[in-house]
């Protein structure tokens, strides 16, 4: 068949990777992936049309939304706003108008925050002479009791509910806790232990 390209739809996880999502974060890598072996064919002669894939970042409009902690989240972590389609559009007619191939890259926001998130996670691995490491001993048990207090007081914030009225093991639906509500958790606790998984809870 004689294209004259062919475009892959990937997203930023495929990129970035995701804890909380490897599985959909894969699948987006497989394209890119398949963007290069494919372009390997064309150059050898055996497909046509140059072959694209672009990472795209959350859009502002679609059928793919999440909620306001999300947003808040890729904008305080990676210094990302959501792509409005215009904007969108004019990249994709970018990319298209361009003689080049391969895999690219989207992103809407402060293009500067978010490329040093890649100069800290190198300049990080260089600190380890610089981490001091102290020996404490804590029992498994010590350790679990601070830990189910210390969640408990975030529940009593965030449900406005005194901490008595957790009960350990008994389901979040129970406390009224939705998808909303686990966002902002998660994000409280990112600001205290580093980035988590998005499907901690």
């Amino acid at each position: 068949l004689d294209l004259d390209f062919f475009i892959c739809y990937s997203a930023l996880s495929g990129f970035l990777g995701n804890l909380g999502q490897s599985d959909y974060a894969s699948g987006n890598a497989f394209l890119d992936y398949f963007t290069k072996d494919r372009n390997k064919a064309i150059a050898q002669g055996e497909r046509k049309g140059r072959t694209i894939s672009i990472n795209w970042p959350l859009w502002a409009n679609g059928g793919m939304q999440v909620d306001d902690s999300s947003i808040e989240y890729l904008k305080n972590n990676w210094s990302l706003k959501p792509l409005p389609s215009e904007k969108g559009m004019e990249i994709l007619d970018n990319i298209i108008n361009s003689d080049q191939s391969g895999q690219f890259v989207a992103i809407y926001g402060n293009q500067k925050g978010f490329l040093s998130k890649f100069n800290e996670v190198s300049s990080d691995t260089n600190k380890s002479n610089d981490i001091a490491s102290i020996k404490v001993e804590v029992t498994d048990d010590h350790l679990a009791a601070k830990s189910l207090k210390y969640l408990k007081s975030i529940l009593a914030e965030e449900l406005r509910l005194p901490e008595t009225k957790f009960i350990k093991d008994k389901p979040f639906e129970d406390y009224g806790i939705d998808s909303i509500l686990i966002n902002r958790i998660t994000n409280k606790l990112d600001a205290i232990f580093g980035k988590l998984p998005r499907t901690l809870f």
